[in-house]
């Protein structure tokens, strides 16, 4: 049987051509900095809205410690952008109070214990660090190891109490858990 190639190019050609096309624009949409995805979680304690943005990296076959972060050394907690977080409720950490608002989150990391900074500036320049005086709450959290590691920064709100007025702020990479205890206030009498 004789094929007619005329026919056949243009139909091939109509079909072949938006498949990639479609390829093509989908591929544009991945960004090209996929190292450390953003991730934005919002979580009810109670009446109170907390809202955490940041960035995740990964381990990759490196160390925390002296691999990825330094001892000692100021962190900004995630990768790219400013960690974020946010309550619109004024909150206890840790039994001391912190305003309604939104703030980066820094850490100066040690094995034993991280210091975890809440700062009023949100735009974080990479080159200069945290201005200190816009600290609006500095905190020193023992550090808890973890049986089973974790690949990939989390930061995650936890144990609820039965009541909604305390939970957890868990910070966990590897096999460090840093817990910060957080109460909101009762709103129903």
């Amino acid at each position: 049987m004789k094929v007619n190639s005329q026919i056949c190019l243009p139909k091939i050609l109509c079909a072949v051509i938006p498949c990639l096309l479609l390829h093509s624009g989908l591929y544009s949409q991945i960004p090209d900095d996929m190292h450390s995805p953003r991730c934005r979680m919002y979580q009810r304690i109670g009446m109170t809205q907390v809202e955490i943005s940041y960035s995740r990296p990964s381990l990759k076959g490196r160390n925390l410690y002296g691999g990825i972060i330094e001892e000692g050394k100021e962190w900004r907690t995630g990768a790219n952008a400013a960690t974020t977080i946010r309550f619109d409720d004024p909150v206890l950490i840790k039994g001391q109070q912190l305003k309604a608002g939104i703030y980066a989150l820094y850490t100066i990391p040690n094995k034993d214990s991280w210091e975890v900074i809440f700062n009023k500036n949100i735009y974080i320049d990479p080159y200069k660090g945290r201005t200190k005086e816009l600290d609006a709450l500095h905190l020193k959290i023992s550090v808890l190891s973890m049986d089973q590691p974790v690949e990939t920064f989390t930061i995650s709100v936890s144990d609820i109490s039965k009541d909604h007025i305390s939970a957890s702020i868990d910070l966990m990479w590897e096999n460090t858990l840093v817990k910060m205890p957080l109460e909101v206030p009762r709103k129903w009498g």
